[in-house]
């Protein structure tokens, strides 16, 4: 079994995070007025702690939110980027794990937020995504060779 060790702060997180003031209207309903006090790499680092998942589905998220912000010119922020890394993190787990509608049950409880919040967060990225979720290996590669 692969022990999991927490991001440090020399860890890069799969994520870039922008400016604030680059933040764009159509990721408002993902904006938090108080931005958090844990970091994204530690945050995403808990969520997949207490899902027991794999490397691979954040990696599939990050991918995610990467075109995400290709595709519509969309930026992360600290105002945003958590509740867009548990969107991202919940569709990948969903998608790749089969895991149905109890797992929007679970991401409520960790995230603290309603599960129609979450459900509306979802059902937000899977239309800005296109319902595009599948990820080739080259695809993959590619990904991961980009990572400092």
């Amino acid at each position: 079994t692969a022990t999991t060790t927490a991001p440090t702060l020399e860890t890069p997180p799969l994520v870039v995070v922008a400016a604030a003031a680059d933040v764009r209207a159509r990721l408002a309903v993902y904006h938090s007025c108080a931005i958090p006090s844990l970091s994204p790499g530690l945050y995403q680092w808990r969520l997949m702690c207490a899902l027991r998942c794999s490397p691979s589905l954040a990696v599939a998220a990050a991918i995610y939110l990467e075109r995400l912000c290709a595709r519509r010119g969309s930026v992360l922020t600290p105002h945003n980027v958590h509740k867009l890394l548990l969107t991202a993190l919940l569709v990948a787990f969903k998608f790749w794990e089969d895991a149905g509608p109890a797992g929007l049950a679970v991401f409520s409880a960790l995230s603290s937020l309603p599960r129609s919040e979450v459900a509306t967060y979802e059902r937000l990225l899977m239309y800005e995504l296109s319902f595009d979720l599948l990820i080739s290996e080259a695809q993959k590669r590619d990904f991961l060779a980009r990572l400092p």
